[in-house]
């Protein structure tokens, strides 16, 4: 019986490891320098402009191996700092979490959200939607920076 929990034990430390090790792999694919567009309808049938379509800016994000983040809008040299994880991954689909930090400020909670995130077959793009948005809020699609 001893020996039996011991294989179960194993497996389950087998298993948590891969998942560990999938987004390892994924975080390592994310780190780099983004720069992002609003893109796409709200819907394939929606030919209106999404709300962040209207706005046609560019936001960059830094995202570095260290799990800390940089993101600033065009180029403004005002940045937000902050910290970065891979919720979960299911092959190029996953979820990331930017947490924005306020030095500026402490009394202020940290500014929390989680996105949805499609990362291209090749690695050199995805596409970013924040969860619990209205859909015709639009999405983002970030194109890797060439150095």
């Amino acid at each position: 019986m001893i020996e039996r929990s011991i294989r179960v034990e194993r497996l389950l430390l087998v298993g948590l490891l891969g998942i560990v090790g999938c987004h390892t792999a994924v975080s390592r694919q994310l780190v780099g320098t983004w720069e992002g567009r609003p893109t796409g309808a709200s819907s394939d049938n929606d030919l209106e402009p999404t709300d962040l379509q209207r706005l046609d800016f560019q936001l960059t994000l830094d995202l570095r191996g260290d799990q800390s983040v940089e993101m600033w809008r065009g180029d403004q040299q005002e940045r937000l700092r902050g910290t970065w994880k891979v919720l979960n991954a299911n092959g190029r689909q996953l979820r990331l979490q930017l947490v924005a930090e306020r030095p500026e400020d402490r009394s202020m909670p940290l500014e929390v959200r989680n996105f949805a995130v499609a990362l291209s077959a090749d690695g050199h793009q995805f596409t970013l939607i924040e969860e619990g948005a209205d859909p015709r809020f639009g999405s983002l699609l970030f194109v890797r920076r060439r150095s």
